[in-house]
């Protein structure tokens, strides 16, 4: 029989602590990735408050396209400081003074040149053994082939997916029963829609409750995440 209500969002996060301390266990140099919104914001919480909330702590990286909102930026700050993360800032300067963006290249082009390299470089020079990703199973459909613990070849490292078995409503419970601070676009109404899911402000739109999740995201992208998750994209 299917859990419902308390004992189900009790069950999903004690997995997820579960699944994070079994990456503490087994890695070396695991880090946690952070964008700001819902998924991600509650794993970090999950992390620094119940699954090592007196002597361990995961860094967090942040991958900085320079497109994000400025309430996602403000609300990060916000975060970082009140749960003093050690925030490490991933950013292809090179690829920006380029002018590469996402009104002007292809999504695949610019989510690589902004997004997966400077986070594949990172995992190259810092030695991260190990990404922490707040990624969901109903999100998207490559997303549901993942497992929790999913090996990368180039550059070579492990994907820990602690998120993948909540749902999206499990995720707003979460967020209810533990107090969780969210990013304030969630709570945005424009002509009835709401953002669903977060991304740089170019590529985000918002959406109305019938509608799939990521339809506010540029579908043009969504069409080509098999490629894009060959190159390393979350």
């Amino acid at each position: 029989m299917e859990m419902l209500g308390k004992d189900r969002i009790d069950y999903l996060v004690g997995k997820a602590v579960y699944i994070m301390r079994e990456a503490r266990n087994q890695f070396k140099n695991p880090a946690m990735l952070w964008a700001g919104g819902k998924d991600s914001t509650t794993m970090v919480y999950i992390a620094k408050h119940l699954a090592f909330p007196d002597d361990y702590m995961f860094p967090v990286l942040f991958i900085d396209t320079t497109k994000q909102f400025r309430e996602t930026y403000n609300f990060m700050k916000m975060i970082k400081n009140a749960w003093n993360l050690d925030l490490r800032i991933l950013r292809n300067d090179e690829a920006l003074a380029k002018g590469m963006n996402p009104k002007d290249h292809a999504p695949q082009e610019c989510c690589y040149y902004l997004k997966t390299k400077p986070l594949n470089d990172a995992v190259k020079n810092e030695g991260y053994d190990a990404l922490l990703v707040g990624i969901r199973w109903d999100e998207e459909a490559m997303r549901s082939q993942e497992n929790p613990f999913s090996y990368r070849r180039l550059p070579e490292h492990t994907r820990v997916h602690p998120m993948l078995t909540f749902s999206e409503t499990d995720i707003w419970a979460t967020i209810k029963k533990y107090d969780i601070a969210y990013n304030p676009l969630y709570d945005y109404v424009i002509d009835g829609k709401k953002y669903r899911s977060i991304g740089c402000w170019p590529c985000t739109e918002p959406t109305y409750d019938i509608e799939a999740e990521r339809d506010g995201r540029i579908q043009t992208k969504e069409k080509v995440m098999e490629d894009l998750r060959a190159l390393g994209y979350l």
